[in-house]
C-alpha cells in the first residue's frame, strides 16, 4: 500500500482521515481521487461532507471524476455529488460540466427523477450558467 492509500478513510466515521487530507500536498491524491470521491456517495455519513469541502478545494482536476459519477448508474450518489460538491464549484468549473447537468436535467432517468436531481439542480444553477 502506497502513502496516498493511507489517506483513504476506513470507515464513515474516520473524520481524522480527512483531518490527515489537509496536510498534504493536493497533487498526492489524485491517484485516490476516486476513493476519495465515493466517501462523499452518501451524506448521511459523518465523512461525507468534510470530504466533499476538501475534494472542492482541488479544483479543476476532480472535474473528470465528477463526470463519472454524474454519468454513472448510482443516482444516490449523483445526487450527493451534486448537494455536497458541485454546488460549491465556482462558475467555471460549473460550466465544465454543463453538458452533463444540462442531460440530468433535460433527459433524467426514472432513477433520477426519484432522487429530486432534476429539481436541485435547478435550484443550484438558478443564475449561475
Amino acid at each position: 500500500m502506497n502513502g496516498a492509500e493511507n489517506l483513504i478513510p476506513k470507515s464513515k466515521h474516520d473524520l481524522r482521515a480527512v483531518k490527515n487530507l489537509q496536510d498534504v500536498d493536493p497533487a498526492s491524491v489524485m491517484t485516490i481521487l476516486d476513493q476519495l470521491l465515493d466517501w462523499t456517495a452518501d451524506g448521511n455519513w459523518p465523512v461525507a461532507k468534510p470530504m466533499a469541502d476538501f475534494l472542492v478545494l482541488l479544483g479543476e482536476p476532480i472535474v473528470p471524476s465528477l463526470k463519472k459519477i454524474l454519468n454513472g448508474d448510482d443516482a444516490t450518489q449523483k445526487y450527493f455529488c451534486l448537494d455536497l460538491i458541485v454546488r460549491q464549484l465556482p462558475a467555471d468549473l460549473l460550466q465544465d460540466l454543463s453538458p452533463n447537468l444540462e442531460r440530468l436535467v433535460e433527459n433524467p432517468n426514472p432513477e433520477e427523477v426519484a432522487e429530486g436531481i432534476p429539481e436541485l439542480i435547478g435550484e443550484m444553477t438558478s443564475g449561475r450558467m
